[in-house]
Parts: structure tokens; sequence; C-alpha cells
């Protein structure tokens, strides 16, 4: 059931976020890149001086688990 829900939305995602005429995949693509970059350097948000108090090693756990699901998403899904 769940790889089920999982196809449908990756079928129905891409033609409601993705217009036929956009550039938007291009884009994304390309953000993706430099985040990928980024993450191979081991940048933390302190190196982008963005000041998050103590709060950094909590968001810097959630990043990694967005990247993560991302990823997984990107190589399971279709």
């Amino acid at each position: 059931m769940r790889r089920r829900v999982f196809v449908f939305l990756a079928l129905i995602s891409s033609s409601l976020f993705l217009p036929a005429n956009s550039d938007d995949a291009s884009h994304d693509e390309a953000l993706s890149s430099h985040i990928a970059a980024l993450n191979l350097l081991d940048l933390g948000l302190e190196h982008l001086d963005v000041d998050v108090g103590s709060a950094g090693s909590e968001i810097d756990a959630l990043v990694r688990a967005c990247g993560e699901s991302r990823f997984y998403l990107s190589t399971h899904v279709l």
C-alpha cells in the first residue's frame, strides 16, 4: 500500500508542480547539485553565517535527515 501511495504521489506531483512550459526542473536540479556539493564539503550553517543560537546541532541533524529522505525518495520512487 505504501509503495502505491508513493507511486501515485510521484505521478501526480509532476503534473501539478511541474508545468510543461516551465524551467523549474532545471532550477531544481541546479539547486540540488549545489546542496550536494555543500554536503560533500561538510559545511554547516555556521559556515554560511546563519545564526541558529544553541539549536545548531538539532538543526544540523534535521538538515541531514531531510537530505537522507530526499535521497531515498529520489532513488526508490519509480
